[in-house]
């Protein structure tokens, strides 16, 4: 005999059908997929880069179920999972014969209903243990970091002291920026200008026969901001890159001092996925010419060059 009252059970029955129903997309398995994206990851994807995949697509043999289009990339589910690999080596052909350039990865693309979308009920994430994927861990150069900023710091004091007509030779060391000078006035005075325009850099005198030194240095305390800061930097950059793979709930978070981790659940495509995330960030001056005057701009794109490059404190070194 029921004990309980009848409120109660409905209540027990509610739950259950609730539960069992945000369970469902569970039991749609994901299609096998081709993501394709810009080198850039800003760029759209054209109508006629569709059309060129699926035209090549189908003259493989390759069956398509169907394809979806947002503002920067397409979609290409399959129908045989089997059939992945070889789609992604025709439309690597199909567009470099078309001179378009793009990256085409290998992805898993969900197959919830409409229906559970619209009430929130999403499949339930399985990771890298049970679904697989690709997991880079990263570090980050802070000792380049570091010497960047040195750098920085000796063009800065080597402008100083030539605006104020103090002689002396400006040079870099091991993690220091050194200054030789003939006389310890000259020194004393190259002192007070850089310490009233630096304040973060550290000096030791250091007397010898062949003229008055001294090594300004960076303390403990700045060095660890400009490693922590230049981590931050990579994190930002990492996330940007790894949405270009259209990753579902990927992972990109610090591990220790120096250190990034990133986990990209279902991808299957290791090396397009070291390419992107693993490319250097880079600064390019340009003059352009407006008629009779010359003005300097400054284009900042993804993607290592042959150029003359600045690495902005972003070198990430796998």
């Amino acid at each position: 005999m029921n004990k309980y009252p009848w409120w109660k059970n409905l209540l027990l029955v509610l739950v259950i059908s609730i539960g069992a129903l945000y369970t469902l997309p569970n039991a749609y398995l994901p299609d096998a997929a081709l993501q394709i994206s810009s080198e850039s990851g800003g760029q759209a994807i054209p109508d006629a880069a569709a059309h060129v995949a699926v035209e090549a697509l189908e003259k493989a043999g390759i069956r398509v179920k169907n394809t979806e289009q947002n503002a920067k990339s397409l979609l290409i589910r399959l129908q045989d999972k089997e059939q992945q690999l070889k789609a992604k080596s025709v439309l690597e052909i199909a567009f470099h014969n078309a001179d378009l350039d793009y990256v085409v990865a290998l992805n898993l693309a969900p197959t919830t209903p409409s229906w559970l979308s619209a009430i929130g009920a999403k499949p339930m994430k399985l990771g890298l243990d049970l679904s697989g994927g690709i997991h880079f861990l990263l570090e980050v150069d802070t000792k380049f970091a570091v010497e960047k900023r040195l750098d920085g710091y000796k063009a800065e004091i080597r402008k100083s002291l030539r605006d104020e007509r103090v002689r002396g030779i400006i040079s870099d060391g091991p993690m220091m920026v050194t200054g030789k000078f003939n006389t310890p006035e000259l020194r004393q005075k190259a002192l007070d200008i850089v310490g009233a325009q630096n304040r973060d850099l550290t000096p030791k005198l250091i007397d010898q026969d062949d003229g008055y030194w001294v090594h300004w240095t960076l303390g403990e305390v700045v060095q660890q901001k400009i490693a922590s800061d230049a981590v931050t930097q990579n994190l930002v950059a990492l996330s940007n890159r790894v949405n270009e793979l259209g990753v579902s709930e990927p992972i990109v978070q610090r591990q220790g001092a120096n250190r990034i981790v990133v986990e990209l659940p279902g991808v299957q495509d290791s090396a397009t996925a070291r390419r992107i995330i693993g490319k250097t960030a880079s600064l390019e001056f340009r003059l352009e010419s407006k008629g009779d005057t010359a003005s300097e701009t400054f284009n900042f794109r993804q993607g290592a060059g042959r150029r003359r490059q600045a690495s902005l404190e972003r070198q990430v070194v796998i």
